[in-house]
């Protein structure tokens, strides 16, 4: 993703309404799944080459962007065509790019003028000071951070952190601590067993069936053979698109009610 200075900011809103809409696109959510692939399940051994990290979309990102994509009910009738999804991948990349710019906008401004010798040192200060006081300046570093971890860090240590909570867990969520402990592992195992039969895809619209099929779980696969139902952890982590987040308009506000 670009951090190259755009000769004009927009409106952040209007940044997330074109991100909005392009959600609701048909075929949008095969597109998604795809940037997800491109761009959070890349080798490791090619992660060493990278030049730049700024061209790679993090996961607070695409979860911002899925995040609008569900404030409608989202249509998995419509494959989109190879050309289709690529516009549609290279559209979202750029708004992406563009959000994160805005919310470095009054700095990036006062670096412009300077540069084109148009303000004094007094103006210059005046539009840092701005900076620092701004909210942005806060929100910028948390949501475009780093995670700090890889998966398997929060997947491992997941029973030391939450061992304290196991009798809240259990009468809140419903499902037993040591049921929802094994729930992540198993996920990340079928997501990869169906991520190796890419491959196998004879077109585009079955490589878009079979990346979608990686994200989508059954009741039964999530259960596996253990014992212990999982109905109260599906329960709890699950929402109905269309009927969430109405509120939700930039990265520093995040509604799941």
């Amino acid at each position: 993703m670009s951090l190259q200075r755009p000769k004009e900011f927009r409106n952040r809103s209007d940044i997330v309404a074109d991100l909005e809409r392009l959600g609701q696109e048909d075929g949008f959510i095969y597109t998604f799944c795809l940037l997800v692939i491109e761009h959070l399940w890349s080798p490791i051994v090619d992660s060493g080459d990278l030049k730049d990290w700024n061209q790679h979309l993090s996961i607070k990102e695409l979860s911002f962007l899925l995040g609008l994509m569900a404030k409608q009910p989202l249509r998995l009738d419509v494959i989109p065509s190879e050309s289709i999804a690529e516009e549609q991948g290279s559209r979202a990349f750029e708004l992406l790019g563009e959000l994160h710019q805005s919310y470095s906008k009054l700095f990036n401004v006062a670096l412009g003028n300077l540069s084109k010798e148009t303000i004094g040192q007094e103006e210059f200060q005046s539009a840092n000071q701005q900076w620092l006081e701004s909210s942005d300046r806060i929100i910028e570093p948390i949501f475009y951070g780093g995670d700090g971890a890889y998966d398997f860090q929060f997947i491992e240590l997941a029973e030391k952190r939450y061992a304290k909570d196991k009798e809240w867990l259990d009468s809140y969520v419903g499902s037993s601590f040591e049921v929802i402990l094994k729930i992540p592992m198993r996920l990340k195992r079928l997501s990869e067993t169906r991520f190796r039969s890419l491959q196998d895809s004879r077109s585009f619209e079955e490589y878009c069936q079979r990346v979608f099929s990686i994200f989508v779980f059954s009741a039964d696969e999530i259960e596996g053979n253990q014992q212990g139902s999982v109905s109260g952890f599906i329960r709890t982590f699950s929402c109905e698109p269309g009927e969430i987040n109405k509120e939700l308009d930039n990265v520093g506000a995040v509604y799941y009610t």
